[in-house]
């Protein structure tokens, strides 16, 4: 599955647009490789390695965000939620770093897997967590 950046992804706030927006296309670079004729190990490792950075950095992004501008006391239960969905999501990638190393696996699926996953995760938390607390943020002064 393809991932371009549509509008409506947009919360607003272009720190956290940029990331998502690289992020998307990171998701988007898995995939087109999931289609070559020939992709190694060391290329889907290094795809991993790289959403994983990445996603990290950028949860880290919100979560200092939420912290600054006390988010939690605004909306405790879904600062709560999605502060819990990033470690689920820190979870399942450290799940593919493993799967990568496992010598049985189909790299050609890891790949389409990991883009998959990715894409569809993200653009789903933009859509139904990341909205809730762009408001707030904005509301705050961050733009």
């Amino acid at each position: 599955m393809r991932f371009p950046w549509k509008a409506e992804y947009s919360v607003g706030i272009q720190v956290i647009d940029q990331q998502h927006r690289h992020f998307l296309e990171i998701a988007d670079y898995a995939h087109r490789r999931s289609r070559s004729f020939f992709v190694s190990k060391k290329e889907v490792g290094s795809v991993i390695a790289e959403l994983t950075e990445y996603i990290l950095n950028h949860l880290a992004t919100e979560e200092k965000y939420f912290k600054e501008f006390n988010y939690e006391s605004f909306d405790p239960e879904n600062d709560r939620l999605h502060v819990k969905a990033h470690d689920i999501f820190r979870q399942d990638m450290e799940q593919y770093l493993t799967k990568v190393k496992d010598p049985g696996t189909n790299i050609k699926k890891l790949a389409r897997d990991i883009s998959d996953f990715t894409g569809g995760w993200l653009i789903g938390h933009i859509l139904t967590m990341d909205k809730k607390y762009a408001p707030f943020l904005l509301s705050r002064g961050l733009k």
